[in-house]
C-alpha cells in the first residue's frame, strides 16, 4: 500500500531549515520507502532514496517501470555519490569532470552493495554500471543537503506521457501516492545527456 498525504504541495523551500519538523517529515517519508515529487531543472522529477529497497521497488511499480533499466542517483557533492563506484570520482578524467556540477549523466562502474533495481542491468566490457550526476540545479543542491543524502531521479510521468512540470500536475497524476514538494521548473529542458566514463561512449544524446 502506498502511504496518504494531504492534496497539497509540502513547499521547497522548508528544507532550508534540515532541522525542521517539515525537513524532518521528508526524511521519514523516505527512510520509510516513500516516493516524493520534487522539481528538476527541466521537468519534475520523483525520487526516493537510493539505499531504500523498499522505496526503489514503490519507485518501479508507480512508473511501471522494467528493473532492467536502473535510475540515476542525483547528490549536491562528490561524497554523497562515491558510495555507489568504486572509481574514486576526484581523481578521474577532467574532460567528464569539466561536466560537473551540471546537466549531465555518467556511467560508472558500479560499487559494492548497490541494489541491483538501482543499477540496472546495462553493463559495459562487461561491468555493470551505475547512473551518476553531480547536479547544478539550486533546488536539487538544496534537496541533497538537506536531506544530507543523494536522491533517486525518474521523471514524473507514466510511460509514453507528458513529464509533469508543476505541483499540481504532479497532484492530479499521482494523487497521495507521493509527496509533492512545491517548486517551479525553469526550462523545459531535455533529459540529461548519458555517457559511459571509462569509454567516452554516449548512450542518450
Amino acid at each position: 500500500m502506498f502511504p496518504n498525504h494531504n492534496s497539497c504541495a509540502l513547499p521547497l523551500r522548508v528544507l532550508r531549515d534540515s532541522g525542521g519538523w517539515q525537513a524532518r517529515r521528508v526524511k521519514w517519508h523516505l527512510r520509510r520507502g516513500g516516493v516524493i515529487a520534487y522539481p528538476t531543472q527541466g521537468v519534475y522529477g520523483l525520487g526516493v532514496h537510493p539505499r531504500n529497497a523498499l522505496g526503489l521497488r514503490q519507485l518501479a511499480r508507480l512508473k511501471g517501470r522494467s528493473s532492467s533499466k536502473g535510475f540515476i542517483v542525483l547528490g549536491a557533492e562528490y561524497g554523497q555519490l562515491q558510495c555507489f563506484t568504486d572509481e574514486v570520482l576526484t581523481s578521474l578524467d577532467k574532460v567528464w569532470q569539466a561536466k560537473w556540477p551540471g546537466h549531465y549523466t555518467w556511467l560508472f562502474p558500479v560499487g559494492r552493495r548497490v541494489f541491483p533495481i538501482l543499477r540496472g542491468k546495462t553493463k559495459i566490457n562487461g561491468k555493470y554500471r551505475i547512473a551518476l550526476r553531480l547536479d547544478n540545479y539550486a533546488p536539487v543542491r538544496a534537496l541533497c543537503q538537506a536531506l544530507n543524502s543523494p536522491i533517486v531521479s525518474t521523471s514524473a510521468n507514466f510511460r509514453g506521457q507528458r513529464p509533469c512540470t508543476t505541483p499540481r500536475q504532479c497532484l492530479h497524476q499521482w494523487g497521495r501516492r507521493v509527496l509533492v514538494l512545491g517548486g517551479r521548473v525553469v526550462s523545459h529542458q531535455r533529459p540529461s545527456p548519458i555517457q559511459d566514463a571509462m569509454t567516452g561512449k554516449m548512450i542518450r544524446f
